[in-house]
């Protein structure tokens, strides 16, 4: 359903109001976030379960935060979403020089005093989960006095929360902000409940991610945003996959101590398991079993959490999805995912009919894949001699069965699958408004449409990958950021992008991170890729026309024009 909302078209309504709204004001950026029926209750908060989008500047950008905030009703939190009704703030962003939170009691203890927490700069940090600095005043005064915010703001925090606790009469958390030497309050609630959730110290716990009910009383601390965010698919994307009898790697959370935590602890956790990824602070990491203990104690923090999952001995790797037609296109590579990361190696294909008959195959030659490497529990680079690899009929089958399954829950999707054993998992899902046509099958076209303007060929795609930090998905909100960043503008200098123009991207292969040059773009021709790829999809639902070309770099490496 976010998926779908996402890919509607704005109306000039909504268009206008916006746009009215921001010629009056004097502000350089807005804040786009929820007003739910169900937030700020007697009982629960639903306080972080919607989305909040900061640093908007453009007409576009409101519209679109407004579809995503609106979206985010759509979430595993909230257990019937036929009862919540959405309304959508649009506000100036006020630029903090400080910004947090203050609790009328104290939340974790229940003492009568005033906790506030924050931080230098804008509010992000504070509703992100990320540690912040913290004072305790008194309800008549300050009890420790702080060195960067003066003690007469202090004061007037102080007296702020009062007064606004003695209008709900309960207790309250109070969102302020600080800019040019006024304060300011954004946001008020009651605290529904004195004890905050649970932290976790000196102990190694581990949880698996389907464990809902007991990680939502946890304190996940500086991957409680991320796991918002991955529990807003995964979770359902798991239930739904363990009731069909997919498979799907296991994933959960450690809790753990640095100076309790052994080798005999992590071997215990998902036992068959070689490889891990990590997730932790903000990192993420393949890693061998054998070297998670060093690289986790190589964090300050004594106390700390990471999400864990489990990495398959890859053979093989790839996606799958219905057609209109309501045929099986496959897509895939020999060995890992680190084909499809460093985009080394084209995808071969099949086109199938649901009863497995092939209809169309296109098996490329190979000459390296990525290999697990047993003494290193590493995949590696590894050369051959020139080789086919074809997928056996029984692994077909399961990828027809894997892609109809899916079906019966998430029409239009794009499987992302691994075969380990002869066994396939499913990986990820990602959404498409639209069945891909079989027509497009056919020729080397990942989007189609017309192709026409001035060229720029992208022949080192880790500029555009530092960008946005090797992510290979952006979620919205940091999308946005990223289209303002000094770094973007910097490397559209480098360039040569008019900003007002659009331009033809010549590349050589089609990366996630590229999606950030859409809005100058007018086409992309990319030597290699796959039409299951993110950056497909993503080209796609943004009409923007796209297709494979062998050489095209040294082909259109003198023109101007196409």
């Amino acid at each position: 359903m976010r998926q779908w909302i996402m890919g509607q078209e704005t109306s000039t309504e909504l268009k206008t109001i916006c746009a009215d709204f921001i010629s009056k004001s004097k502000a350089k950026a807005f804040v786009v976030r929820s007003s739910a029926s169900c937030e700020d209750g007697e009982e629960k908060t639903f306080a972080g379960c919607f989305e909040t989008i900061l640093n908007i500047t453009s007409i576009e950008e409101v519209t679109e935060a407004i579809k995503s905030v609106y979206s985010s009703k759509y979430s595993y939190i909230i257990p019937d979403t036929s009862l919540v009704t959405m309304g959508v703030i649009l506000q100036e962003q006020i630029e903090a020089d400080y910004s947090g939170v203050a609790f009328s009691i104290n939340p974790i203890t229940g003492v009568n005093e005033i906790v506030i927490n924050y931080t230098e700069g804008a509010c992000e940090k504070v509703v992100s989960g990320q540690e912040l600095e913290e004072i305790i005043l008194n309800r008549e005064g300050c009890i420790n006095l702080n060195k960067k915010i003066p003690n007469t703001f202090l004061e007037k925090i102080r007296q702020n929360v009062l007064d606004i606790e003695n209008l709900f009469s309960m207790p309250i958390d109070v969102e302020w902000a600080i800019a040019k030497k006024k304060l300011y309050i954004l946001q008020a609630r009651k605290i529904t409940t004195i004890i905050k959730k649970t932290k976790i110290r000196d102990k190694n716990i581990y949880i698996d991610s389907m464990d809902i009910d007991i990680l939502n009383k946890l304190d996940l601390g500086l991957i409680q945003n991320s796991h918002k965010k991955y529990m807003e698919k995964h979770f359902i994307i798991r239930k739904q996959s363990i009731e069909a009898g997919i498979n799907f790697p296991e994933v959960g959370y450690l809790f753990y101590n640095k100076r309790n935590l052994t080798q005999e602890i992590l071997n215990d956790i998902i036992p068959d398991a070689l490889v891990y990824k990590i997730s932790i602070n903000n990192f993420i990491r393949t890693i061998a079993k054998t070297e998670v203990l060093n690289f986790l104690k190589s964090f300050e923090e004594e106390d700390n959490i990471i999400r864990i999952q489990k990495i398959t001995i890859t053979t093989a790797c790839g996606n799958v999805s219905l057609t209109s037609e309501g045929n099986i296109y496959v897509e895939y590579i020999p060995g890992g995912f680190g084909g499809f990361l460093f985009g080394e190696l084209p995808y071969s294909n099949y086109l199938l009919d649901p009863k497995g008959n092939i209809l169309q195959s296109n098996e490329l030659i190979y000459n390296k894949m990525w290999k697990f490497d047993e003494d290193t529990k590493k995949f590696k680079e590894t050369k051959y001699k020139d080789f086919t690899y074809n997928l056996s009929k029984s692994i077909l089958l399961q990828l027809i069965q894997l892609a109809l399954k899916c079906k019966m829950f998430f029409p239009n999707t794009r499987i992302e699958w691994e075969l380990e054993d002869d066994k396939v998992y499913l990986n990820d899902i990602s959404f498409e408004n639209n069945k891909i046509l079989d027509s497009i099958l056919l020729e080397k076209k990942l989007s189609e449409g017309i192709v026409k303007g001035e060229i720029r060929i992208i022949d080192n795609l880790e500029d555009v990958k530092a960008i946005i930090k090797n992510r290979s998905i952006i979620p919205e909100s940091e999308f946005y950021k990223t289209q303002r960043s000094n770094n973007l503008k910097e490397y559209l200098k480098k360039i040569d992008i008019d900003e007002a123009k659009k331009y033809v991207f010549i590349c050589k292969y089609a990366h996630p991170s590229l999606s950030i040059l859409i809005p100058y773009s007018s086409g992309f021709i990319f030597e290699k890729g796959g039409i299951l790829s993110h950056l497909a999809i993503i080209l796609r639902e943004n009409k923007i026309p796209a297709f494979l070309k062998d050489n095209a770099i040294s082909i259109y490496k003198d023109c101007k024009y196409i």
